[in-house]
């Protein structure tokens, strides 16, 4: 019976090791990404910025190392344009390198410490964005959507205060390495089980 009570108390302790060091972060942000210069065409409109927001889940496996797995939408971004010629076959793929890409997708990644003060931390990210992003092109009556998917690098930088155990806000900038690049700021909470 001793022995019973005793692997119960070390699989207590256990779960209550790993749950300890597990946290949900969600997020609200601005992204914003540049378009190529694409010499005479000329652009009535353009919107390659959005607000953003985030979901993620991190396990932190050592002292200063965290993992995380989350999905994050960069927002929606337009484009419109005049003065330009270009046929209607070429359309989709002419598109696809002119329009602000703003997509949304899973991340994959590790956060590691780099700094640390009181209540104070500051960490660095680094991992993947698998994202996925739809353009749809309108010509007089015409419609075509085209569809984007790729996985690129992330890297960042966030600054948190921890109010307690359990809570922290956070706030920092990701870089997300698309062929255009895109840059988020986010402010967000930490919930800690």
């Amino acid at each position: 019976m001793m022995k019973y009570r005793m692997l119960l108390l070390a699989g207590l302790t256990c779960s209550q090791l790993v749950w300890a060091t597990t946290d949900l972060r969600v997020s609200l942000g601005y992204s914003d990404t540049d378009i190529s210069d694409m010499g005479a065409v000329q652009f009535a409109q353009v919107d390659d910025s959005s607000v953003s927001w985030g979901l993620e889940l991190g396990y932190e496996y050592a002292p200063g190392w965290r993992l995380f797995a989350g999905y994050q939408d960069l927002g929606h971004a337009e484009l419109q344009i005049k003065d330009v010629v270009i046929s209607q076959q070429n359309l989709p793929v002419s598109l696809k390198e002119l329009a602000p890409i703003l997509p949304s997708g899973f991340t994959l990644g590790l956060d590691a410490r780099l700094w640390q003060h009181n209540q104070w931390l500051l960490s660095g990210s680094f991992g993947l964005y698998s994202w996925q992003a739809d353009i749809d092109s309108r010509v007089g009556a015409s419609r075509q959507q085209s569809h984007l998917s790729d996985t690129n690098w992330l890297m960042g930088a966030q600054l948190s205060y921890k109010f307690n155990q359990r809570w922290s806000l956070l706030t920092g900038y990701r870089h997300y390495a698309l062929d255009e690049p895109v840059g988020e700021w986010r402010l967000g909470a930490e919930y800690r089980f």
